[in-house]
């Protein structure tokens, strides 16, 4: 509570000296989160001013200097002199003769002795000082006076002296040390618990295609072709097409025989649509061709054959 006193008070009067100090807390309501007083605190450890600042403000001579002269309460000063009269011994009864006169001189009254004096002067001191900070309504104030009066009450009586000056009331200059705020722990919320990874089963493997290819609207260029050293004016090659449908990829061929000769080539697909062409026979004749389609499953399926005449020359 003193360390956190002093440092609203040097949060309060060193702003103006300190332009860091002022930076750091625009903004401030007068309340401390426990980020601003940290960040206050690392601030007057490494500034050289605000440590001047510290030192001043934790001084209890300061603290005396700077309370305002108030009147001790009525009440504390009745109870002061109360009980120095009750010290006092009754002076002696005095008898008078018969003419008038007194009989015997009185007692002279004795003086009360000076380190009572003294202690009266302190309490007096003290408690105009407890009176000026609990008006001034700061709590961090009314803990240093705490402090103040702790280490005052802890010093040695004042002692009698026989000097006839009053007696002045020296409080002993005590050493103030800021102890080191540790960081709060951050105590953690609950137990983590790390979840495992969804695993995502791969999908079922499609079923097999046991569907062989449709093939459809089979069409060819000629039906009529010349041999290959006869110019009659027929087409020497024949180019024909097939549409291909199947749920799996599929490669086409087209395949021919007969007297002008026999072979096979690869149709090559656009789509659904897979052509070829064949021809250049050395004799004429007629042949017949078919076209195969076969799917990654390994199903197949022929067409019809169909055929082609090559005549020879002269036609």
């Amino acid at each position: 509570m003193v360390v956190n006193g002093l440092r609203k008070k040097i949060a309060r009067l060193g702003r103006e000296e300190c332009e860091e100090l002022d930076a750091i807390l625009i903004g401030w309501d007068g309340r401390f989160s426990p980020i601003l007083r940290k960040r206050v605190a690392r601030h007057i450890d490494a500034c050289d001013v605000c440590t001047e600042r510290k030192a001043a403000v934790a001084s209890p001579l300061a603290l005396l200097a700077a309370a305002p002269l108030v009147p001790a309460p009525a009440e504390l000063r009745s109870r002061v002199l109360d009980g120095i009269a009750g010290d006092a011994e009754p002076a002696q009864p005095i008898s008078f003769t018969r003419d008038g006169f007194a009989a015997a001189e009185p007692t002279p009254i004795r003086r009360r002795p000076r380190w009572l004096v003294g202690v009266a002067a302190a309490l007096l001191l003290l408690g105009g000082l407890a009176t000026a900070l609990a008006m001034s309504g700061d709590d961090d104030d009314q803990t240093q006076l705490a402090a103040v009066e702790g280490s005052t009450s802890t010093s040695e009586e004042p002692t009698a002296t026989t000097d006839t000056t009053q007696p002045i009331l020296m409080l002993p200059p005590t050493t103030t040390t800021t102890p080191e705020v540790a960081p709060p722990t951050v105590e953690p919320e609950g137990p983590t618990t790390t979840k495992a990874p969804v695993v995502i089963p791969p999908p079922p493997p499609p079923p097999p295609d046991t569907t062989p290819p449709v093939i459809s609207s089979v069409t060819q260029s000629a039906s009529t072709l010349s041999t290959a050293s006869c110019d009659n004016g027929l087409p020497k090659v024949v180019n024909v097409s097939a549409n291909v449908s199947d749920a799996s990829p599929v490669t086409a061929s087209v395949s021919w025989s007969g007297p002008p000769g026999s072979g096979s080539t690869a149709m090559t697909g656009s789509g659904s649509t897979y052509s070829a062409s064949f021809g250049n026979f050395p004799v004429g004749g007629d042949l017949t061709y078919r076209i195969t389609a076969t799917d990654a499953a390994g199903s197949t399926t022929t067409t019809s054959p169909r055929t082609v005449t090559v005549n020879p020359c002269p036609g």
